[in-house]
């Protein structure tokens, strides 16, 4: 006999906090292009969807906008590394900006300033 299970969550408007934040921002250059590393902490007691991007930026101009893949789910108190692939940089300095969106009141934010050799 083969059994299967599911959990099943309800969600009490009452108790519900919705909450999250970026730990850390960092970038990795591969074969394959510029990877940026976001690691996302969800601090409420819900399970979330991410959305969001990382812009690159300098001199103040976006020379790169990636966006993250669709339907990340962050489980309650949970961790997330998000890893969004752009294109290959020029050598030189850069910002690195990760917006996300979990479904909160306001996008998090997280910044790093990055050297490409």
């Amino acid at each position: 006999m083969e059994r299967i299970a599911s959990k099943i969550y309800v969600m009490i408007p009452e108790s519900t906090r919705i909450g999250g934040e970026i730990d850390d921002v960092k970038a990795q250059s591969l074969g394959d292009g510029q990877h940026y590393l976001v690691d996302f902490r969800n601090t409420g007691n819900a399970h979330v969807y991410l959305s969001g991007r990382v812009e690159i930026k300098q001199g103040g101009a976006v020379v790169d906008r990636v966006s993250f893949p669709q339907g990340m789910l962050v489980e309650r108190s949970g961790k997330r590394l998000i890893d969004a692939v752009g294109k290959k940089l020029a050598p030189g300095s850069y910002s690195v900006v990760a917006l996300v969106d979990y479904g909160g009141p306001n996008l998090v934010a997280g910044q790093a300033n990055i050297t490409v050799r």
